[in-house]
């Protein structure tokens, strides 16, 4: 059964690089990201293991892993020629051979800075060009609605206050606060939320402008993403004045 707090399962013909080498991050988050290492490489060769830039080599791969590691300055990429010489090479990282004996496999980790930035851009690309267009297409399903504020830049945190590509992409959201009530015999359900607090983005402020109030949580999803819809840009930030007016036809000066 597709799970529909999920935003959009991937199209099967659209490239992964394709879609990350054609989004452009939001200026902000593009502002907090930090600066790219350069890399080392550990690879085989000759039937020893080496790191780039060192004068040595090591019978395994994970000696040689665990010395690349040491320097915190760059960081370590592992070549394919690994492949098949101690474990299997998948998307990048390393599944090194179950031992005699063991249970478990350790997993040596080949993420680049690069990779990263990419896997944000692939994520905010499935946004921008699906979730969003799907949710615009019919704002009144709640599913919709739910994606939509789910994955919403609007929502983006990071757990310190330091540049990094560590982003929780879909997980601001769940801060959401909610009641449910009676009033004069009619239940209420109150959902609140805000968005990030800017220059930190560690945590959320209360905006009252989204507050909604409605009979269902399926009606509130829908209600307060039109609200987030109205006020915030796609990139996460406020919309202006002029951009609401032009958007929904209004005539607002304050």
């Amino acid at each position: 059964m597709k799970e529909i707090f999920k935003s959009v399962e991937d199209d099967p013909d659209e490239s992964y690089y394709a879609l990350s080498a054609r989004t452009k991050l939001p200026e902000w988050l593009r502002a907090e990201l930090p600066d790219h290492k350069p890399t080392q490489a550990v690879s085989y060769v000759d039937g020893n293991f080496i790191v780039e830039g060192l004068d040595k080599v090591f019978s395994t791969v994970v000696e040689a892993y665990d010395e690349a590691e040491e320097d915190d300055t760059r960081q370590t990429v592992l070549d394919a020629s690994l492949n098949g010489h101690g474990g299997e090479l998948i998307a990048g990282s390393f599944f090194v051979d179950v031992k005699e004996g063991e249970t478990s496999s350790r997993l040596l980790v080949g993420f680049t800075s690069e990779s990263h930035e990419e896997l944000l851009k692939h994520d905010y690309g499935i946004w921008l060009e699906k979730t969003l267009v799907e949710y615009e297409e019919d704002p009144a399903d709640w599913v919709k609605s739910y994606n939509f504020l789910k994955f919403h830049p609007l929502f983006w945190y990071r757990a310190k206050d330091e540049k990094t590509f560590d982003w929780g992409t879909d997980e601001g959201f769940n801060n959401l606060m909610h009641a449910v009530y009676t009033h004069e015999d009619e239940l209420v359900v109150r959902l609140e939320h805000g968005g990030h607090v800017e220059t930190t983005y560690t945590s959320f402020y209360l905006d009252d402008r989204l507050t909604v109030r409605t009979k269902t949580f399926e009606e509130g999803y829908v209600a307060l993403a039109a609200n987030v819809h109205k006020y915030y840009a796609p990139d996460g930030m406020e919309r202006s004045i002029e951009d609401i007016n032009s958007l929904y036809g209004l005539k607002l000066d304050k």
